[in-house]
């Protein structure tokens, strides 16, 4: 089975790009013809590549080659000359409170709004649906249908993401470093707005501690979209507290960011890939309630909770490290990340 993937092209600096990467080197292993096709080239009206390019043990091939796979896979777009020649399934990568309220919201409209999930229901071409996450399933089914969702397991690099390897020299370090990693967006949950004053309580008790920011929007962004008010938010904090350390807008080596840090926390309650890719690497998580994969579980609106939380991981590190190693890499484990690719070849063939 050729499978061709079709996605933008964005190594190292988008969650989709790597999943849809993730997933097409996975069937190659399985022995399938498994290829990217770059879709960038459709935001400027661009003529599709006309070769080859290569990204990590995976090929990035042409349009022309996209022709004659069996099963397209929608990623992000799918260019209009071959979209409908072939079947077509969709991952659906984000969360769906997110694509719904960032449109409301923001009246976002395009590729990752809600409107154009409910237009691809409405679509023919689209044979099935595909989540990574159990607990969006009910929500795509009630609009899109139970018989054309599908669930997979999330899928991770391994050894990607892994304890052992090169680690980052981080800005402005302290003795126990804290990351958030998480890309920011406006709309609930996304941003690190209410774990701020939980990890400044943490410093309170323990004043060696910094919070390490990664994902913050460009500056331009963060001047048409929040009107400067991160930056402002940030100077207030810096008054008031001296434990804001590195502060990245996009990193190309997380993998190695996340062996420098000494723990991640999330606002996210699903394995999404910060979940995935912070466990891989043996390393504690704080998460909502909510998040089962992580026993280091708190109220993230409450500072007091996530004060609590940060104390606990650090003790638990000090006392036993392997062992809080050892728990996050079995909890990524249990998520099925090594089937995740099988799965989904079950439901490719389920089309042709």
């Amino acid at each position: 089975m050729k499978i061709a993937h079709c996605v933008k092209y964005g190594p190292r600096r988008a969650g989709m790009y790597e999943t849809a990467r993730e997933l097409c080197q996975a069937e190659c292993a399985l022995s399938y013809e498994a290829k990217l096709v770059d879709t960038s080239f459709l935001e400027n009206d661009q003529s599709p590549p006309a070769t080859f390019k290569y990204d990590r043990g995976v090929d990035v091939a042409t349009v022309e080659w996209a022709v004659d796979a069996d099963v397209h896979v929608l990623h992000s777009r799918i260019p209009p000359q071959i979209y409908g020649k072939k079947p077509v399934v969709m991952v659906l990568h984000g969360a769906p409170e997110y694509l719904f309220y960032s449109q409301v919201f923001r009246r976002k409209e395009g590729d990752a709004s809600h409107a154009t999930i409910l237009n691809y229901g409405n679509d023919e071409r689209i044979k099935a649906f595909v989540t990574m996450w159990k607990r969006h399933v009910p929500y795509w089914q009630s609009i899109l249908g139970d018989d054309r969702v599908h669930l997979i397991p999330p899928i991770v690099n391994m050894e990607d993401y892994s304890p052992e390897g090169e680690k980052e020299d981080l800005k402005d370090p302290g003795g126990f470093n804290i990351g958030f990693c998480d890309t920011w967006r406006p709309t609930f949950y996304k941003e690190p707005f209410q774990i701020l004053p939980g990890v400044r309580e943490f410093w309170k008790r323990q004043n060696d501690a910094k919070l390490h920011l990664f994902g913050i929007p460009t500056e331009g962004k963060r001047a048409r979209i929040y009107g400067n008010v991160w930056d402002k938010h940030i100077l207030a904090l810096n008054r008031n507290g001296d434990y804001i350390g590195g502060i990245w807008e996009l990193h190309a080596n997380m993998e190695k960011v996340y062996r420098a840090l000494d723990v991640v926390i999330t606002m996210a309650v699903d394995e999404n890939r910060i979940v995935r890719e912070t466990l891989a690497s043996g390393k504690p998580l704080v998460a909502p309630m909510g998040n089962k994969y992580t026993p280091y579980g708190c109220q993230i609106e409450d500072p007091i909770s996530v004060a609590d939380t940060l104390e606990r991981v650090r003790k638990d590190l000090a006392e036993n490290p392997e062992e809080v190693k050892n728990t996050s890499l079995e909890s990524v484990k249990k998520m099925g990340v090594d089937n995740s690719a099988q799965e989904f070849v079950k439901v490719l063939e389920s089309v042709l």
